[in-house]
């Protein structure tokens, strides 16, 4: 099945963000500002609610939750409607580790709330909030040798002005390079909107790579858009072949050697 992205986060500066409660350290504002490695944290172990107001009715059909530290035995549920707190449930979305994302039919509300439900050991930390609508992808990604996920573990480097070099520890990352060969000038620019939307490789982004799965994943994408023209397909318009390279965006996460 095609995948799915989702490169525009409804909750900005403009919404009122509520939480039940907030450690002031990782503030509120962390949810939406496109840095996943800077956390918001509530002072709870067990239980987080975050209610936001956008002051006038949107439409949304998508939520993910990335680089939290949820445990297997979450539970959520996502509320939206006309009044404060909402009651009518729209989502339940599944634990996945790291990142998650659940679809549901598109609803138009106000005011929106997260609930949370864990039996962690650490307070509940979430670095980014996302609410919106997916766009799907024109046609499922090819499936071949050019198609290479990887997980890559990675020293940050630094050099004094004296040549000391200084190595941290290593991260880790995925990077994936799905291809895609579209037949319209429709399907190009499901495409094209996706690059505009995220300036490039200016903003992160959740890439979902089948939508009918659980897989998900924020990336950046490190490529230029470059579609190539195949020529004419028999009685259609002019085909292009384009491939992306994305890069997951770090938690901020060191691996203990």
């Amino acid at each position: 099945m095609p995948g799915a992205y989702l490169a525009t986060n409804l909750i900005t500066s403009a919404a009122t963000i509520t939480p039940s409660t907030e450690d002031t350290a990782y503030p509120r504002a962390n949810l939406y500002d496109k840095q996943a490695a800077r956390v918001f944290k509530g002072t709870s172990l067990t239980s987080l609610t975050i209610l936001i107001d956008f002051e006038a009715s949107v439409q949304a059909d998508t939520i993910s939750l990335i680089n939290h530290n949820l445990t297997a035995s979450a539970v959520l549920s996502l509320k939206a409607g006309s009044g404060s707190p909402p009651s009518t449930v729209v989502a339940t979305p599944v634990y996945r580790q790291h990142d998650l994302w659940k679809a549901f039919t598109a609803v138009s509300a106000r005011y929106w709330l997260l609930t949370i439900t864990d039996s962690n050991s650490v307070a509940i930390q979430i670095g980014q909030l996302l609410i919106g609508n997916r766009t799907v992808f024109p046609r499922a990604r090819r499936i071949g040798e050019s198609y290479r996920p990887a997980q890559k573990r990675n020293t940050i480097s630094g050099e004094t002005y004296a040549g000391v070099l200084w190595n941290y520890h290593l991260f880790e990352r995925r990077e994936f390079n799905p291809s895609f060969r579209v037949s319209s000038a429709a399907e190009l620019a499901v495409l094209t909107a996706l690059d505009a939307s995220v300036f490039g490789n200016v903003y992160p982004f959740v890439y979902i790579p089948d939508a009918s799965g659980v897989d998900v994943y924020y990336v950046r994408k490190e490529q230029d858009y470059q579609p190539q023209e195949i020529g004419r397909l028999s009685g259609l318009e002019l085909a292009h072949d384009y491939q992306m390279t994305l890069v997951e965006e770090s938690r901020g996460l060191e691996i203990k050697l």
